[in-house]
């Protein structure tokens, strides 16, 4: 869609960077049924998105903490765990 087409339309959320954040809100809001635009000022996944490469690696500094100890550690570990389906998830709606 252009970007004249795009001042045309209704949204209730304007989602402002199309990495792998970003795409997650808006898949999740627009799920939900609101009329989601979703913009970036490259193309979808090509900053830090496409650095990381889809990498999550909560694990990488947990011999030095205990999940216990370190509530980051607890977030990162509950990230990795919603995503355990997504892709899955994706190709059978997609």
């Amino acid at each position: 869609m252009s970007t004249s087409d795009m001042a045309r339309e209704q949204y209730e959320v304007l989602v402002v960077g199309a990495g792998v954040v970003g795409c997650a809100i808006a898949y999740h809001l627009a799920k939900a049924g609101l009329r989601v635009a979703l913009i970036d000022r490259r193309t979808v996944a090509s900053e830090a998105s496409l650095a990381g490469a889809g990498m999550l690696a909560p694990l990488a500094e947990a011999d030095k903490v205990s999940e216990e100890q370190h509530p980051f550690l607890r977030l990162c570990l509950a990230g990795l765990h919603y995503y355990h389906d997504l892709d899955r998830q994706l190709k059978d709606e997609t």
